[in-house]
C-alpha cells in the first residue's frame, strides 16, 4: 500500500517503476537518489501540505 501511495502522490516524486509484464522494477541508483534526496524528519503531511501552497 506504501508503494501506491507514493506513487500516486506528486509530492513524493517517487521513481517510475518499468513493468515487466505485472511486475514492477525500480533502478537502484534511482532509488537510492530518491532517498538521498529525502529531508530528515519530514513526514507525508509535511509533503502534502507544501504541494497544496
Amino acid at each position: 500500500m506504501t508503494l501506491h501511495r507514493w506513487l500516486n502522490n506528486p509530492a513524493m516524486n517517487f521513481p517510475r517503476p518499468t513493468y515487466f509484464g505485472r511486475f514492477r522494477f525500480w533502478r537502484l541508483d534511482e532509488i537510492e537518489a530518491w532517498e538521498r534526496d529525502r529531508p530528515r524528519g519530514r513526514t507525508l503531511a509535511d509533503a502534502e501540505t507544501e504541494a497544496a501552497a
